[in-house]
């Protein structure tokens, strides 16, 4: 009676074991089986990262790429533009410069270049610039008068703020012949001309 007790007791507890090691084998075989897919997911994820982070790198060397090219283009212009404007600079400097005779010609020219009734004032610039002289209106006014014209320009008690050339007053009216007025006037035109000349070779 014992003896088959200790039997069945022996094959309950047999059985029991082989079920808590089946159990444990499968806990085994799905713990590896997680690792296993938690390693590739890591993996993934690492490689998920690198992809992200070269990317990154990529758009951040572009975009510092396109912004040093940005600087580069702009501080270009800006040094073309000051040669430009060094350029204009230079033709007032050379008209400032000019010989009393061939400066005197060229304003005798731009102004008889105008209808002038003959009796208009001029203006003249202001101490520090090229100051027109009474003298050099008396022979304008005998050029007039030697065209018809009544030959009585008068020098404007007034001085304008300007280096080069002449203001004509007449009627209320005015009009500016100062050489840098001029210059600003015609810039906007001349301005691509200048610049295809002074970069042509590039």
């Amino acid at each position: 009676m014992n003896n088959g007790i200790e039997k069945i007791t022996g094959r309950i507890l047999e059985d029991a074991r082989q079920e808590a090691q089946g159990i444990i084998d499968d806990a085994q075989i799905k713990a590896d089986e997680i690792k296993k897919n938690k390693a590739k997911e890591g993996h993934a994820l690492k490689d998920r990262l690198l992809v992200k982070a070269r990317e990154a790198a990529d758009e951040r060397k572009r975009r510092m790429i396109s912004a040093a090219t940005l600087e580069l283009k702009q501080k270009e212009l800006a040094v073309k533009q000051q040669m430009i404007d060094k350029s204009f600079a230079a033709v007032l400097d050379k008209i400032s410069n000019m010989p009393q005779a061939e400066y005197e010609k060229l304003i005798s020219e731009l102004l008889l270049s105008y209808p002038l009734e003959g009796d208009e004032d001029i203006v003249s610039p202001a101490n520090g610039g090229r100051v027109l002289n009474q003298q050099f209106i008396n022979r304008l006014n005998e050029q007039l008068r030697a065209a018809g014209k009544k030959g009585e320009l008068k020098l404007s008690s007034d001085s304008g703020e300007f280096k080069t050339g002449f203001i004509i007053k007449f009627k209320g009216m005015e009009i500016n012949n100062s050489f840098e007025s001029i210059l600003r006037m015609v810039r906007e035109e001349i301005e691509p001309e200048v610049a295809a000349l002074l970069f042509s070779e590039e």
